[in-house]
């Protein structure tokens, strides 16, 4: 059984939100990557976007601003890395906070 991937458009919004790990909000995963971002050393601020797709996995991350690329590159490994959501293909933008814990 070959799972198949959705490549249509993501949602910008939706009537159901998809919910970080359990029960979380968006808020909650911004704190888990910030809390992440604080362990990496470097400082500022990296703004991108990412898609949770249908099976609640995180892709199709875009870096929109950042400092400088060890940054971004960080702000890219901590976002992927991130715990399944509730599968709803949806696209958030958000920034991602280094040094400020």
């Amino acid at each position: 059984d070959q799972t198949e991937v959705d490549t249509s458009a993501p949602y910008l919004v939706a009537e159901t939100m998809p919910r970080f790990g359990d029960s979380g909000t968006l808020q909650d995963f911004k704190e888990w990557a910030d809390t992440r971002a604080a362990a990496f050393g470097g400082e500022g601020r990296v703004i991108l976007s990412f898609v949770v797709d249908t099976v609640g996995k995180v892709c199709d991350i875009n870096i929109f601003q950042s400092p400088d690329k060890a940054l971004s590159d960080e702000a890219i490994r901590i976002v992927a890395s991130s715990p399944a959501w509730q599968p709803v293909r949806l696209r958030y933008t958000l920034p991602i906070d280094f040094g400020k814990r």
